[in-house]
């Protein structure tokens, strides 16, 4: 089991449970009773861990998951019994819970106050639970009665009988133990004593005892709060994983500020990796405003740049900046609220009333009374000229006719032919006389004024309840309430694609906005833990899924430079910089990438054997090289000056600025499947497509070594920084046995120094760290890092792969696999970021490197298309990573709710001050983003 024992506890006694699980946590068991047959099994060298139940349940609540997970993998159940405790109803239930699994033969109670099986409620220690099943106690009390009676074993005494159930051994024989190292320390102390007086060094040796428990102690304290720290961190990735970034936020956060005094190593490697993939989630995501009329209204729609927002008695126009512009005073009740396309014109209702208003002018250009109903859906075309709507007749609200209005007169001027009273989306185009109706019957585009149907789009299901035209008027979207997305040309209806929304079970409807041009869409649902999906509308992609507002979000939209913002319904504007990843070429298909060691350039090689040497600021294309054919070769030499590419089995040399030709070597009669550079660039290894590696001068193409072993083509080839070994990896057998080792040469006389034995598949690709620490491998069957001095496994990552690259510094690790090329940060061994979206499900990312800062990805796949990935978050440093994460997090939003703290008991335990903020003082989000 994954526990020695639970410790239920109540929160009341947290000082005496504070000692006694030191003392527990802490016991080093006697060397000659480790591993010996008790009555509860081999005995153990360590009672760790010790899951401690911090947490106290209210009043009708229910054990949390993840307790009943702890007290399922719980070899015993450690009771501190107390009048709080017995009166607590989460430790009774815990104490059922266990009783439950029949295991009341492993249930120790410690007795700290109070009389066990009590007539006095007041004095009762016992859990209900508990009472009356004669259990055998330790007391840690110890008191003399007014008849003489003593009570109680005392705390030494109650130590020991726990110690003695908990590892199933004889009591005696666990004093008999400690009496004996007590007497040995003695001695030890004394005769050191004795051997140093005449020193006077006596106080030294007890100094020295003092500072071994002070170590001890520490140790102790590290190890609890690594504990406390590892659990911070995987909730936040769990609630990251579920769509909830405003919460895993706040746990990376709060995790950081209990750590923060003693933070090192590990811990401080686990949340900047937690939060890095945080902030790389939300897509470079900023707060620009806090639009505090939008948190208590209903609905908001997003004009350009505008969002218009409903409150009790007047509606609210505000930037996306959250800067308020207008403030609309009304009566009754507003229910819907439109823009016209050129942002100068409102729309809303009232009950049976359209009002139709200027931006900039709030008294009424308009007030159409719809006789005898009310008014559902509306839309105002992109002058202002006209206003649609859906009706429906009192009393009984029965669907009326789809009606257009002047909005000057308030005449109606048409009811549409053909509605049969099932409309749910009404829209007008932005750039043309064209009108939107979509109902369960059908959705059509329509003549603006007359209402006459000039085609027929791709109906849904349960019929659309969103809508999105492009600014450009070319593309119009329309999704229905089981999240398929339908995308329509709009000059003529045809179906350009359909995608289909993620969806949630708390899914309220989707939201849609499209680019100016028609080009990308945006999707999200409004959800308590919603995501923005970013789609390639021509070829119906999704590119990236963002992780978006803290609560559902009202509104989408594009703004004049294309950069997409979001409304939550909490009032604040997120603005996403790096939502849409860049497509930087989209031509022939390109398998392999290399960056200059300047930077100033990278280089492609297509599957067409064409060598495409571009500009790395603008991917200006500086020279073009048709090799006809190509191997898997393409490599710059670590002085810049030219770099290796191979065809036909033949190396090619070529100079970096001109590609001119410099040498030829003919190298491998089956074809090259890789090659390496030296890190001072003098030789060239190549691993071949037969069974053998061969070395090469640099200088002057010679053979300087043929390296023999593998029983399989050797597709992987790679020098140590130092220059002392070469790394290269089998592929596909040849003859006999599959050969999927990793072969260590040495450089000095070529001879094997060892083997790396454990992929089950051919290995594709092989990295070494900069720093020469670490040796990573991609195989068919998934990724291994390991250590190139002993040739141990550090880890295994199960995602199989092509490539597998280290950034400089070796904290992240980058994967080409499927669809998608994975960030791994090496310290803490968590994946941070995941760069998909290419433009086939099948399609591989073949190859990927690092910009020499780091900041940027390039990445080539079977989609045919090569793209730059900006994450500047994944290398920020730890402070930069904690500011920009308290200021991605509106004030209202830095602190737990007590909705999160009631799921959650653990954290309950550890993050004591619930009015806490996570975030240190200071940080503060823009001016115009804070509530008053």
């Amino acid at each position: 089991m994954r526990y020695r024992a639970f410790f239920s506890y109540a929160r009341a006694d947290d000082k005496i449970a504070n000692w006694l699980h030191r003392q527990l946590d802490s016991y080093r068991t006697p060397k000659d009773l480790v591993g010996s047959q008790g009555s509860r099994g081999a005995v153990p060298a360590r009672l760790h861990p010790i899951f401690r139940d911090r947490t106290d349940l209210q009043a009708g609540g229910q054990l949390d998951q993840s307790l009943l997970e702890a007290l399922n993998q719980s070899e015993a159940l450690i009771v501190l019994c107390t009048p709080s405790s017995a009166k607590s109803q989460w430790v009774n239930k815990e104490c059922e819970q266990f009783l439950d699994m029949g295991r009341a033969q492993h249930i120790f109670p410690v007795i700290a106050d109070g009389e066990p099986d009590s007539s006095d409620p007041e004095k009762e220690c016992f859990p209900l639970a508990l009472r009356g099943r004669g259990l055998l106690a330790a007391d840690l009390r110890e008191e003399r009665r007014g008849n003489g009676a003593l009570v109680g074993d005392g705390r030494h005494g109650a130590r020991l009988k726990l110690l003695a159930g908990l590892l199933g051994v004889p009591q005696d024989g666990i004093a008999r133990r400690e009496r004996a190292r007590q007497r040995v320390l003695v001695a030890s102390l004394s005769a050191a004593s004795l051997l140093l007086a005449g020193l006077g060094l006596t106080a030294g040796v007890l100094g020295w005892v003092a500072q071994q428990n002070a170590i001890a102690a520490r140790q102790n304290e590290v190890r609890a709060l690594d504990t406390l720290h590892q659990f911070f961190v995987a909730r936040s990735h769990d609630a990251l994983g579920d769509g909830h970034w405003g919460i895993a936020m706040r746990y990376a956060l709060a995790g950081w500020r209990e750590n923060a005094l003693r933070a090192e190593g590990r811990s401080a490697d686990d949340f900047r990796a937690a939060l890095a993939s945080l902030l790389y989630a939300t897509g470079g995501a900023e707060i620009t405003g806090y639009t505090d009329q939008c948190t208590d209204g209903l609905l908001g729609q997003a004009g350009p740049s505008r969002i218009a927002c409903i409150r009790p008695g007047r509606i609210s126009i505000a930037s996306a900046t959250g800067q308020e512009l207008a403030s609309y005073p009304v009566g009754g009740e507003p229910q819907n609220i439109e823009y016209s396309s050129n942002g100068e014109h409102l729309a809303f209702t009232d009950g049976g009333t359209i009002h139709v208003r200027d931006e900039t002018d709030t008294r009424a250009s308009a007030d159409i009374e719809i006789a005898g109903g009310r008014v559902g859906r509306i839309a105002i075309s992109h002058d202002g000229a006209f206003v649609v709507a859906k009706t429906w007749r009192d009393p009984f609200l029965q669907r009326g006719p789809t009606r257009i209005w002047a909005s000057a007169s308030g005449r109606m001027i048409s009811q549409l032919d053909g509605d049969d009273g099932d409309a749910s989306v009404v829209l007008f185009s932005p750039t043309a006389p064209l009108l939107l109706v979509g109902g369960m019957s059908s959705v059509s585009l329509r003549e603006a004024i007359s209402g006459a149907v000039l085609a027929t789009l791709t109906r849904h299901n349960s019929g659309p309840v969103a809508a999105a035209f492009s600014r450009n008027g070319s593309i119009v979207a329309t999704a229905g309430s089981d999240g398929l997305v339908h995308i329509s040309n709009a000059s003529n209806g045809g179906l350009v694609q359909s995608v289909q929304m993620t969806r949630s079970d708390d899914n309220i409807g989707p939201i849609l906005a499209l680019s100016a041009d028609g080009a990308l869409l945006a999707t999200a649902e409004q959800s308590e833990g919603p995501v923005i999906e970013i789609w390639q509308v021509e070829r119906g992609r999704r590119l990236r899924t963002v992780a978006a507002q803290n609560g559902p979000i009202v509104a989408l939209l594009f703004d004049e430079n294309d950069q997409l913002l979001s409304v939550g319904d909490d009032g604040v504007v997120h603005r996403y910089h790096r939502a849409i990843p860049s497509i930087t070429i989209e031509s022939s298909q390109f398998w392999s990438i290399a960056i200059s060691p300047d930077s100033e350039t990278y280089a492609l090689f297509s599957e067409e054997g064409v060598v495409n040497v571009r500009s790395t600021r603008d991917d200006a294309l500086r020279y073009a090289v048709d090799l006809g054919e190509r191997d898997d070769c393409l490599e710059y030499q670590p002085d810049g000056r030219g770099f290796v590419v191979a065809a036909a089995g033949r190396l090619q040399f070529r100079a970096a600025g001109t590609g001119a030709l410099q040498r030829e070597v003919r190298a491998h009669d089956e074809g090259i499947a890789d090659c390496a550079f030296s890190e001072d660039g003098s030789l060239l290894a190549t691993g071949s497509y037969g069974d053998v590696v061969k070395v090469w001068s640099v200088a002057d193409g010679r053979l300087v070594a043929t390296l023999r072993g593998h029983q399989s083509t050797v597709q992987a080839v790679a020098f140590s920084p130092d220059g002392s070994r070469l790394f290269s990896g089998g592929g596909f057998f040849l003859e006999g046995d599959d050969d999927y080792s990793i072969r260590v040469w040495r450089v000095s006389d070529w001879s094997l120094e060892r083997t790396f034995v454990d992929h089950t598949a051919m290995v594709q690709d092989i990295a070494v760290s900069h720093d020469g620490s670490l040796v990573a491998s991609a195989g068919d069957d998934g990724v291994r890092i390991w250590r190139p001095d002993t040739g141990s496994l550090v880890t295994r990552i199960a995602e199989g792969a092509l490539c597998v690259k280290f950034s400089r510094d070796a904290a992240r690790l980058a994967i080409c696999s499927m669809n998608r090329v994975s960030i791994w940060h090496v310290p803490s061994g968590r994946g941070v970021a995941s760069l998909s979206g290419f433009n086939s499900d099948t399609a591989n990312a073949f190859d990927a490197e690092f910009s020499r800062d780091e900041r940027t990805i390039f990445t080539t796949a079977g989609d045919n298309t090569v793209r730059r990935w900006a994450i500047p978050e994944l290398v920020a440093s730890l402070d930069d990573l904690l500011e920009g994460s308290c200021r991605l997090l509106a004030e209202r939003s830095r602190r737990f709710t007590v909705e999160e703290i009631a799921r959650d008991p653990l954290l309950l335990s550890a993050w004591l001050d619930r009015n806490a903020p996570v975030c240190a003082t200071g940080v503060e989000t823009p001016a115009n983003a804070r509530p008053e």
